[in-house]
């Protein structure tokens, strides 16, 4: 009887250790979602602001830049800077643009095609 009742003993022991592990699975899972849970919203969170404050940032900064663009454009005069952009490339005899008067005018003139007498200019020599 002695084997018999150590076995009882055994088996209500074990009894015992499985739902004590039962009773501490049930009872992790929800305090480890809450876990989760909760990481997931403060990272979720500090993402909103991380981002909330670089639209913000990069608006300030495009705001700025696009006041200074207006003030460059505003007084930005393209013909001039074509003129001297034409003027340095027939003093230096490099050919980099090939849209100056000069340079279109050479094109037709080796095809062979007639063209007017280029107009002297006060900016181009």
């Amino acid at each position: 009887m002695n084997e018999e009742q150590e076995d009882e003993e055994q088996a209500i022991q074990l009894d015992e250790r499985q739902e004590d592990d039962v009773k501490t699975a049930e009872m992790s899972k929800p305090q480890l979602r809450d876990i989760v849970i909760n990481t997931h919203r403060r990272f979720f969170a500090g993402h909103i602001a991380i981002s909330l404050l670089g639209s913000a940032l990069f608006g300030i900064v495009a705001w700025r830049w696009y006041k200074k663009e207006g003030v460059y454009f505003d007084n930005y005069d393209a013909y001039k800077h074509f003129e001297i952009l034409c003027r340095a490339q027939q003093e230096r005899g490099v050919v980099w643009m090939k849209t100056c008067p000069h340079e279109l005018a050479k094109k037709w003139k080796d095809a062979g095609k007639a063209i007017a007498p280029l107009a002297k200019s006060d900016s181009l020599p």
